[in-house]
């Protein structure tokens, strides 16, 4: 067999191709799984023998041949039948999730696209006559042997060839029929004359010369070619006269109706009306013709009020008038009696009747009250009737009235509600006032997330269904970036995905060493993919170059060697750092001299300069000294510092005696730095406490470290038995939060916060805090929570430590007899005495649960001296 070619038409190539004698390369293949088709297995062609048994066909994908919405590919059936089937339950399942059950599922041919409905399910020749076909060995494989015999467009002869895949070919049976105007007959291929005039072969057709029939004047002839239908209307201009008479006007001769009009011995041919009153007199001599412009008679009309004409009352009942009381009517210029029923006319502006009772002359306007609906349907009043049809009529008319807005198309009033529904867009709201689709809120738009919200939205099809007018129509332009990367798209904002940019290129594309090339036309964004290798330069490091393929990038990849480089600062050398790696940090401060020549730069090793300096100045203020308070303004170096402005540094004032603190700004300046320091009164604690200290020392009693006298043994704290369990099981914590409350308590801070922790353990931290004298309170919300700790006047470190209780120190040796204070105690002399002194001391303070004091015992007694006041006691002890 001959070589299949490009010049081949498409029949010629599908029939070669199917060929038993066909080599392995022109036997076609499947376009679904790209295997060849052999002569035995089952197909199913596009053919429209197919189309015509499928429900319906929305897409209109013209080919090269016939023009008919299907592709003439041929697939395997069990493909076919695999790929529709799954469309078909893909695209019901969608309708379904949408709310669209009455729609079914469909498929797209794979070539074409063309919407179906039913799925191939039967092996049919390509002519579509024959299920499950066995052609002879001479026939063409699929085909059923028989003559194809399928109708082809704007011809109904028969196909003649074999079944045969693809289009039927051009008719060439001879047709001889007569022209538009029947004077020639003409003799030609069907084919030519189908695609001559795109008309069926058994229409007539033009023979080119003059038609030549008479007009619809019936005066001039036909000048066009000979054409089809019937002649267009004479175009020769006229001056033509109205029916009346009265006026003339120049007008085409084929236009308008010619009547024959006769009035004072004058006769003439009117072809238009002129709209003016007759005005003629009537054969009474009484009235006048009340009708326009028409044509006139040749003897005066009859008076339409004359007694023989009117017979009944003017309303819609018709009551004869012979019926009525009153005198019978003599002339057409007598009243005319009524009824005096309800007219009951139809009103000629609404659909009522007329309220007035039985009357002579038109109908008044109408005055029954209705309800009016708004153009959305959300907003209703009442008005009267014949109110609401002018305003429509208005309307109408164009004429606007701001305080009746109405829709210029309908006529229906304009409420003041905007419409909070989507656009088709499903991002802008609509915001119309009184939009018509307002009540479609919600109806079409998409619900879920993600890809589910994408398989719920309404497609566009579902949106014109709703909105057919366009009044959700975006009016945005979409604007989002194409696929190419380079142009954004120009539609109105729409949902779904953008279209592909149509944008092309008619330039060769080619890659950088120029072995792989793209022909034109190339789509705008196409990227060129070269497999050689980049024949680029190495690179500036002098490491080799890491193997690729050819890039489009001016710049390969970056080198992958590990090297050691400097830091950004400068001071370390950072080892295993990517060759490419152009910034490297070692993480320490940058420490240079700032420009203020005082401060060092504290930001983390950085490249560049440190900047201007922005840090607080922090000299120590010279009106402030010793106490060194740094200066709190911004740097102001190498200027001195100003101290005109009080010092907000925190001091402690002192009474006398240092008992009493009290934490104050020291506040000094340049206007204040003369005034002596402040210093806080002694209180009667202090006078209390001076006494007893005179007191002790005339006794021989010493202090302890902490200032309170007590026995040996004596005041020290007991912690209760749940803190010193808890400080067994969670020793590492506890440990931590005692040393957190000596810091604290150590410190000149008045309130501190604790990290977050549980219930438990807060609690430990309240009850260790009532220990040390601290007002403890939880704060923050969980799990967050922690406690805040605040000082008080009476805050001190407990002595023992409860670390001390828990785990004890080892025994030391017996020394000397110690005091309460801890201080060794001198053997007195002095005899013992049957009578007791006690030294008067401060109350001890009250103890929280979670403490138990012991109180103190009554100091031992001493014996008065028989020579008086022992020497070694003040006489003056007792004064305060």
């Amino acid at each position: 067999p001959a070589p299949i070619t490009k010049d081949m038409d498409l029949t010629s190539r599908l029939t070669a191709s199917f060929s038993r004698s066909a080599s392995a390369e022109d036997a076609p293949d499947c376009p679904i799984c790209f295997n060849s088709i052999s002569p035995g297995a089952p197909t199913w062609s596009c053919t429209p023998a197919d189309a015509k048994h499928q429900a319906y066909s929305v897409d209109h994908i013209h080919v090269e041949h016939g023009g008919t919405n299907c592709c003439w590919t041929t697939f395997h059936l069990k493909c076919i039948k695999a790929w529709a089937t799954k469309s078909v339950t893909e695209t019901r399942d969608a309708y379904v999730a949408r709310g669209l059950t009455e729609r079914s599922g469909e498929w797209r041919c794979p070539g074409c696209q063309t919407k179906r409905a039913i799925v191939p399910a039967d092996y049919r020749c390509f002519c579509g006559r024959v299920v499950d076909p066995r052609p002879g060995r001479l026939a063409i494989p699929h085909s059923c042997g028989e003559s194809c015999a399928r109708s082809r467009e704007r011809c109904e002869h028969p196909c003649p060839l074999q079944c045969h895949p693809g289009p039927c070919p051009p008719c060439i049976l001879i047709v001889t029929q007569q022209c538009h105007c029947g004077r020639q007959t003409i003799s030609n291929r069907c084919s030519a004359i189908t695609a001559h005039s795109g008309l069926s072969a058994f229409e007539p057709l033009s023979c080119g010369q003059t038609c030549g029939r008479l007009l619809n004047c019936g005066v001039h002839h036909c000048k066009t070619a000979c054409h089809p239908g019937p002649c267009e209307p004479c175009d020769v201009s006229i001056v033509a006269e109205c029916y009346c008479g009265r006026e003339r006007k120049s007008m085409t001769c084929g236009t308008g109706e010619p009547k024959e009009c006769m009035a004072d011995g004058k006769t003439w041919t009117g072809r238009w009306e002129c709209g003016q009153v007759c005005d003629r007199p009537l054969d009474c001599g009484v009235h006048r013709c009340p009708k326009t412009c028409h044509p006139p008679s040749s003897s005066p009309a009859h008076c339409p009020m004359s007694p023989d004409v009117v017979q009944t009352c003017p309303c819609w009942w018709q009551t004869p008038l012979s019926s009525l009381p009153g005198p019978p009517r003599q002339t057409c210029s007598s009243p005319i009696p009524t009824c005096g029923k309800t007219c009951s006319k139809q009103l000629p502006s609404c659909e009522h009747l007329c309220q007035e009772p039985c009357h002579i002359g038109p109908c008044a306007l109408c005055t029954i009250t209705v309800e009016e609906k708004c153009r959305c349907g959300r907003a209703g009043r009442t008005k009267k009737c014949h109110e609401i049809t002018a305003g429509r009529e208005r309307a109408v008319r164009g004429e606007e009235d701001e305080e009746d807005p109405r829709d210029d198309i309908t006529g229906a009033f304009l409420c003041k509600r905007k419409c909070e529904a989507s656009k088709n867009c499903g991002k802008h709201i609509c915001g119309r006032v009184c939009c018509p689709l307002a009540a479609l809120a919600g109806v079409g738009e998409s619900s879920g997330k993600g890809k589910r919200r994408q398989r719920n939205a309404p497609t566009a099809e579902e949106l014109a269904e709703l909105d057919p007018e366009g009044w959700h129509v975006c009016d945005f332009v979409c604007g989002k970036p194409l696929a190419c990367g380079n142009h954004t798209c120009s539609e109105r904002d729409h949902r779904g995905p953008c279209p592909t940019c149509l944008q092309a290129s008619f330039e060769e594309l080619v890659c950088n060493c120029g072995r792989t090339i793209i022909d034109p036309p190339i789509p705008c964004g196409t990227r060129i993919r070269c497999s050689f290798p980049c024949a680029r330069p190495p690179l500036p490091c002098g490491h080799p170059k890491a193997p690729h393929a050819c890039h489009e990038e001016d710049i390969c990849p970056p080198c992958p060697y590990l090297s050691e480089k400097v830091c950004a600062c400068g001071k370390s050398i950072v080892p295993n750092v990517k060759c490419s790696q152009t910034t490297i940090h070692c993480g320490l401060k940058c420490g240079k001299l700032l420009d203020c020549g005082f401060h060092s730069c504290d930001k983390i090793c950085h490249a560049g300069p440190c900047g201007s300096c922005s840090q607080i100045c922090g000299k120590p203020r010279r009106l402030c000294l010793p106490l060194l308070h740094p200066c709190t303004k911004s740097c102001h170096a190498p200027s001195a510092c100003s101290e005109t402005e009080p010092c907000t540094a925190m001091i402690t004032l002192q009474c006398a005696c240092g008992r009493q603190k009290q934490p104050a700004v020291c506040g000094k300046s340049t206007s204040s730095s003369g005034s002596p320091p402040k210093v806080l009164p002694c209180m009667q604690e202090c006078r209390l406490a001076e006494r007893n200290e005179r007191l002790a020392a005339a006794l021989g009693i010493t202090r302890g470290e902490d200032g309170k006298a007590s026995a040996l043994g004596q005041g020290e704290t007991k912690y209760a038995e749940k803190l010193q369990q808890f400080w067994k099981v969670n020793a590492a914590f506890a440990a931590s939060v005692e040393k957190s409350l000596n810091d604290f308590v150590s410190s000149e801070k008045k309130v501190t916060v604790l990290r977050p922790m549980p219930p438990p353990k807060r609690k430990f931290v309240r009850d260790l805090a009532e220990v040390y004298r601290l007002d403890a309170t939880d704060i923050d919300p969980e799990p967050r929570r922690s406690v805040e700790l605040r000082r008080r006047l009476d805050t001190r470190i407990p002595k023992p430590l409860l670390s001390e209780v828990v785990n004890p120190p080892k025994a030391a040796a017996a020394g000397p007899s110690t005091s309460a204070w801890g201080k060794p105690v001198a053997s007195s002399s002095r005899p013992s005495s049957s009578r007791p002194r006690t030294p008067v001391l401060p109350e001890p303070r009250t103890s929280s649960p979670a403490i138990v004091v012991v109180n103190p015992a009554p100091i031992a007694q001493l014996p008065p001296s028989a020579d008086g006041p022992s020497s070694e006691v003040p006489s003056s002890w007792d004064e305060d």
